[in-house]
């Protein structure tokens, strides 16, 4: 190749290049002019509302206190279910002791009789057989 031809082939390249350039530009001048809509993302509007300082301690607040009352307003509410099982409990065994007792209690009249019958036996128990045997031979 000689000096010519190269320099014929560099100038088609420039030429090839500008208009390259040029359609690029174009392009670009075409894009930048041309009306756009700005779609947001969906957690633009959270962002937002979190960047606020005052929306952002309200939220931590709530979070803080809903974090600490929420378990301290369960384990109240566990104590006073066990507090009122547990008075329950105590209350039947209340009744079970009353009814114990009442069955275990003789009336004045079962008492007295009862009385009569130990005082009028002429030995002890335990001396019964004894006697029931002096008994015998004396007859």
């Amino acid at each position: 190749m000689s000096f010519e031809e190269r320099n014929q082939n560099d100038e088609a390249v420039d030429l090839a290049l500008r208009h390259f350039r040029e359609s690029v530009h174009d392009w670009s001048d075409q894009e930048y002019s041309r009306p756009r809509s700005i779609n947001r993302s969906r957690w633009d509007a959270a962002f937002r509302l979190v960047a606020n300082p005052v929306m952002a301690w309200s939220l931590a607040s709530a979070l803080v206190i809903t974090s600490v009352g929420v378990p301290v307003r369960l384990h109240h509410d566990r104590q006073l279910e066990a507090a009122k099982i547990a008075a329950q409990a105590h209350q039947r065994e209340l009744a079970r002791e009353a009814q114990e007792q009442q069955a275990n209690v003789m009336s004045d009249d079962e008492l007295l009789s009862h009385v009569d019958r130990d005082i009028a036996q002429g030995a002890p128990d335990a001396m019964q057989p004894l006697v029931s045997m002096m008994g015998e031979t004396t007859e």
